[in-house]
């Protein structure tokens, strides 16, 4: 078997993409222009960002069999993403998702699951995991994530979770993922369901409820702030990094780029500082393209941006993990 240093676990989907002047509220109508049917999904378009990175990557999930799981496997495949391990259900509509974007930028989103998440991973999935560096995934499914993510721990493979603010955690389950996590990616609403806007905004309280979470053995805390930059946290050191600024096309995808930047910077023993520079630049360099994957930079490019900016950057100064 031939071995990846990622591997990435489900959430694929074509986005339906639509730019309109505004996004509507309750009761409004509002005429909108196609912009394409573009291969997306969160844990999908982190695969395709990490292997731009220069990291072998494969992605384990189910498309249908339809033109749209042709679209996402061909999509993979441009991006030099392994799919050996990808099921393809006969009969079956590919997930989707339908994306408004407006005229500055920010979007709405309406997610449609089409394909039911199996039982459990194959044996043969099994094993692509456990030769593997990392694996990223998220609880969407939390029966499905914690097998996943217990049978990699078990085999000392790295566990990165993104946790989104559709992610159905709460104060109270929320215990069952970070102590099988080794990484673990917050955005900000998603945060904020589940320690509330106090522990976001209150800078005690922030840093009370980060050490809660290091506590159950996670290496890296972040929280993903869009406009806002990043705060990231490890055991011995909080840091609040700003954003930087570039014009906005769609912001589809940015969190999906930064966090696997995030993890770029990690797997290569960067210190904290020059990690999240190079996750903020990467997510910055990400939204001047329509689609999650318009734009995914390499690390030159980064390097490159963050030079012509002026934008402190060590990529490559190593931290000290013992």
């Amino acid at each position: 078997m031939e071995k990846v240093e990622v591997v990435a676990l489900s959430a694929a989907s074509i986005d339906i993409v639509l730019k309109v002047d505004h996004l509507p509220g309750n009761d409004q109508k509002v005429v909108g222009t196609h912009i394409g049917d573009i291969p997306g999904g969160t844990i999908a378009n982190f695969a395709c960002a990490i292997s731009r990175f220069g990291l072998k990557t494969g992605w384990i999930g189910q498309v249908g069999d339809d033109r749209e799981g042709q679209l996402l496997l061909e999509d993979f495949i441009r991006f030099n993403v392994d799919t050996k391990y990808v099921t393809i259900e006969p009969g079956k509509k590919t997930n989707f998702t339908v994306i408004l974007i407006d005229h500055s930028g920010e979007k709405s989103i309406v997610v449609v699951p089409t394909i039911k998440t199996p039982a459990d991973l194959t044996p043969l999935q099994k094993n692509y995991i456990k030769q593997a560096r990392l694996l990223y995934a998220a609880p969407y499914d939390l029966d499905y994530f914690i097998k996943a993510t217990s049978f990699a721990q078990e085999n000392k493979t790295l566990v990165c979770t993104d946790l989104e603010d559709n992610s159905a955690l709460n104060r109270d389950n929320v215990a069952r993922v970070l102590k099988l996590a080794d990484l673990v990616i917050f955005n900000r609403d998603g945060f904020i369901n589940i320690y509330g806007e106090h522990a976001l905004f209150d800078q005690e309280i922030f840093t009370e409820t980060a050490k809660e979470i290091i506590d159950y053995g996670v290496k890296l805390m972040a929280v993903s702030m869009g406009s806002n930059g990043c705060l990231l946290v490890n055991p011995t050191t909080q840091l609040n990094i700003p954003a930087i600024k570039v014009k906005v096309t769609d912001t589809t995808g940015a969190g999906d780029c930064f966090n696997a930047a995030l993890v770029y910077g990690y797997l290569k023993k960067w210190d904290l500082a020059s990690t999240g520079i190079f996750a903020n630049a990467a997510a910055a360099l990400a939204i001047t393209a329509y689609g999650a994957r318009g734009n995914l930079p390499d690390p030159t490019t980064v390097l490159n941006f963050c030079r012509e900016n002026n934008i402190e950057s060590k990529g490559g100064k190593n931290r000290n993990d013992n």
